[in-house]
């Protein structure tokens, strides 16, 4: 399975646990798969940050652009439009001293709430992954498919706890 076979099953997979995680709390949130960015898009969004973007989310994006309820419960993987309209996302965490200004680029953020996702530049240019939310870096992942892979992981786990305690089998 190439590269960007393997992003779009773990989106896809991320997508479904996601309405299975928001099913525990009866809330009713489709995931929207947006269709494929242009190529202008692209290239804009690749001038927007002074760091290379990675391969694998670039070509996400030629695929769906944007996915609206992405991850449970209210998460964005955000389209290049919202990117390209909105520039200065990255300065709450900026103001907040968290991380310098244009060391980060979010391209996942929730609806009603600071937690947002980040690729992250290192001093020596090295791309990894930052969940953040305004308490600080929850996790760090060292590429986009860890933290897809990662992000698989975390809802699968939390929806075994739910199935357990619905069955009375956790305190």
């Amino acid at each position: 399975m190439s590269n960007d076979e393997t992003v779009l099953s773990l989106v896809k997979q991320i997508a479904e646990r996601a309405i299975e995680h928001r099913s525990f709390f009866r809330i009713k949130r489709e995931p929207v798969f947006r269709p494929g960015a242009d190529e202008q898009d692209i290239n804009k969004l690749k001038k927007l940050w002074r760091h290379p973007l990675p391969d694998d989310y670039l070509n996400l994006l030629r695929t769906h652009d944007g996915i609206d309820n992405f991850d449970a419960p209210n998460v964005f993987l955000l389209s290049t439009k919202h990117i390209l309209d909105n520039p200065e996302m990255d300065e709450l965490f900026v103001d907040a001293e968290m991380f310098r200004e244009g060391e980060i680029f979010i391209f996942c953020q929730a609806d009603n709430d600071a937690h947002s996702v980040a690729f992250r530049a290192s001093r020596i240019g090295k791309i990894d992954v930052v969940d953040i939310d305004s308490g600080g870096i929850r996790q760090e992942h060292q590429d986009f498919v860890a933290y897809l892979e990662s992000r698989k992981a975390e809802l699968e786990k939390d929806i075994a706890r739910h199935k357990a305690d619905r069955k009375g089998l956790t305190r």
